[in-house]
């Protein structure tokens, strides 16, 4: 997945969980999808990234933290890949 496709993707995750979650501001569903996209930076293989951050999303959407900076145990971090492979 190239730059421009997936950051269409983050768009229409961001569509749909506006949609899912209308009492939320705006603002607070961008941060948290702006802050869990974050944590893929380094993920070489991107085609799943979409998918994951709005999975991530939605879970502390639903939890009501909204976008804490503390991980809990179900939302762990991104799986790594091992280097020089």
């Amino acid at each position: 997945m190239d730059g421009t496709t997936e950051d269409q993707a983050i768009v229409r995750v961001l569509d749909n969980l506006r949609s899912q979650f209308p009492g939320i501001p705006s603002e607070h569903i961008e941060a948290l999808v702006a802050e869990i996209h974050a944590r893929y930076i380094d993920c070489r293989i991107r085609d799943f990234v979409p998918l994951f951050v709005e999975r991530h999303a939605r879970a502390q959407l639903h939890a009501g933290s909204g976008g804490s900076a503390i991980r809990s145990s179900a939302d762990p971090a991104p799986p790594t890949v091992a280097q020089g492979r």
